[in-house]
């Protein structure tokens, strides 16, 4: 399987459509691709269930990320270049907010989520609902960690091209992200698809942190790989989540380009 070149939308409506019939998903997120392999896009929208409380998510995990130090390399190691489905790579998610928690001040429960609770969900109310806060927080990290280690940041139409770039991507994200299903899965392949096409707007969408730049962007990015949503009527989901999953592909994106296992400093 090639991550580099896929059109995702498209074999999600084809070839998964016999398994999702016969394993129906518990409960949909704010995530909604729907259509048929020869029709056209017809609307993308970007319009969660609740704008303001996702919002406030990922504005307290933007906080967070640029209050805490990053002072264990081998745990933001882990929380970036892990595989994200492993108990590993979430507890270690967990253990830098726990060691930053002077940074978290909105975390109220009693007794305190563990790690692993922390990496994995660390539920919190939008809204009349719960929703994870976690990978607002793993995405903030990541942001934080590029502007760090990689400030000079930038992919070209011509690298994402380049076979040697798309067979290393393969290499490296195939095994990385086997474990992902559903709709995390579909959208991780969206995004790797959608930086493929537009790789500076994405470039751009990850690295601003202006919010008028970032509506700007994202329509550009939508609008510019249509390609990618397949036969799909419709990509439903939120501004904030969408800059997540563009900004952990932009970030794979590069490490396949510098020919790299990370973009982080070893750890000592």
């Amino acid at each position: 399987m090639s991550v580099a070149t896929a059109h995702p939308a498209q074999q999600q409506t084809s070839d998964e459509a016999n398994e999702q019939e016969q394993n129906p998903p518990v409960s949909k997120p704010d995530i909604v691709v729907v259509g048929t392999k020869n029709e056209r896009p017809k609307t993308i929208a970007l319009q969660p269930i609740d704008r303001q409380g996702r919002a406030r998510h990922a504005a307290r995990a933007e906080r967070f990320a640029k209050c805490m130090q990053f002072l264990d390399l081998d745990l933001l190691h882990r929380v970036v270049d892990g595989p994200p489905e492993y108990s590993s790579t979430r507890f270690a998610l967990g253990r830098l907010i726990q060691k930053n928690l002077g940074c978290y001040p909105d975390l109220e429960k009693v007794p305190r989520p563990g790690a692993i609770d922390l990496g994995t969900c660390d539920a919190a109310s939008v809204g009349t609902h719960k929703e994870c806060r976690a990978p607002y927080d793993r995405a903030a990290i990541l942001r934080r960690a590029i502007r760090k280690y990689a400030p000079d940041l930038s992919l070209t139409v011509e690298q994402v091209n380049d076979p040697a770039v798309q067979a290393r991507l393969d290499a490296r994200e195939v095994p990385l992200n086997r474990y992902r299903r559903g709709d995390d899965k579909l959208l991780f392949e969206i995004s790797i698809c959608m930086v493929r096409l537009r790789p500076e707007q994405a470039v751009q969408l990850t690295m601003t942190d202006d919010r008028l730049a970032q509506n700007s962007l994202t329509d550009a990015v939508i609008s510019g790989a249509n390609e990618c949503i397949g036969g799909a009527k419709q990509l439903d989901v939120g501004q904030d989540m969408f800059r997540a999953y563009i900004s952990d592909a932009v970030y794979r994106w590069v490490v396949a380009t510098r020919n790299v296992d990370s973009l982080l400093p070893k750890a000592e």
